[in-house]
């Protein structure tokens, strides 16, 4: 990542890690996959940092992004985007997710539709309203997903 300098921003009490290019040029949000974080777009950035101003930054619970102590959403996660965009002080950037970034970009502009100039989504999805769940649904739900990320781990270990 060293076309680019990094930085945090505080995005609605959320401490958001970014990379940026900079420059007066349109700017390019990337928002990474669940097992990613803003490096994974390491290989696109020669040719997007021609053109754009990039920016390419870690979700909340990814990266150097803050993980917060409570439960938290794709609508949390589009509130970051729209925070990292508004302390950005951004006009009109292009945003582009990967997978679960996809949904947040998703959230995002179906929360401010006209903040986007352009929208692009690569393998990805917007789901259906959140539905109220129990406790025991939602702990269950927790549950898998930290088994599924401990599988992950054993795969490709994760810096400690």
């Amino acid at each position: 990542m060293n076309l680019l300098k990094d930085d945090y921003i505080d995005a609605g009490g959320i401490k958001l890690h970014y990379y940026r290019s900079g420059g007066d040029k349109q700017t390019i949000i990337l928002a990474h996959g669940f097992s990613d974080n803003g490096a994974c777009w390491a290989s696109m950035l020669p040719v997007l940092t021609a053109n754009y101003d990039v920016i390419a930054y870690d979700a909340r619970a990814h990266g150097s992004s803050v993980a917060p102590q409570v439960d938290y959403n794709s609508h949390d996660q589009a509130e970051d985007l729209l925070g990292l965009i508004d302390v950005l002080g951004l006009h009109k950037p292009i945003l582009m997710g990967h997978s679960m970034g996809g949904q947040t970009v998703g959230w995002a502009t179906v929360k401010r539709p006209e903040m986007a100039a352009a929208l692009i989504f690569e393998d990805s999805g917007i789901s259906g309203p959140i539905q109220e769940s129990t406790d025991d649904e939602a702990r269950l739900r927790r549950e898998g997903m930290l088994s599924w990320i401990a599988s992950l781990q054993t795969i490709v270990p994760l810096p400690s």
